[in-house]
């Protein structure tokens, strides 16, 4: 993923740590979801509510309009986390869904499973990124379970 605004240029292998400059990047290491900065993209009336649910805890949230953007920023912890519910096309996610897994960040679907299937409908994607120790938390609130 590259932000040609900031001449950043994020990057991962499969086998290696994710970079950007040719720098490692983590996640975010932020303790208190109340500190959390994350991009949310949602839409539906069950979306809205359950966004509403997620906002009550996170300090604010922000929506960019580049999904492989806001994920390499997970990466580096520019966001905290990352969740958008669908509309999203695999090759929106791959490469930056990938960087922010190697930086440490869980990267699932929107309900929790895998979060590529290169099988999956163009328009159909949604994914959520956030650092492991507070995925499940911000799941829950998405999901309602």
């Amino acid at each position: 993923s590259r932000d040609p605004t900031r001449h950043e240029s994020f990057a991962a292998t499969i086998d290696g740590p994710a970079t950007l400059n040719g720098h490692e990047i983590r996640t975010s290491t932020k303790e208190r979801l109340s500190d959390f900065v994350i991009s949310m993209s949602l839409n539906g009336r069950t979306a809205t509510s359950r966004a509403r649910e997620v906002r009550k805890v996170i300090r604010i949230s922000r929506s960019m309009g580049s999904a492989a953007l806001a994920l390499a920023y997970v990466a580096n912890g520019r966001f905290d986390a990352f969740v958008q519910q669908g509309g999203l096309s695999p090759w929106d996610v791959a490469a930056a869904g990938l960087i922010a897994e190697r930086a440490g960040a869980k990267v699932t679907s929107p309900d929790g499973g895998p979060w590529f299937n290169i099988a999956t409908p163009p328009k159909a994607v949604g994914a959520m990124a956030a650092p492991p120790t507070h995925h499940a938390e911000l799941l829950r609130r998405m999901t309602g379970r």
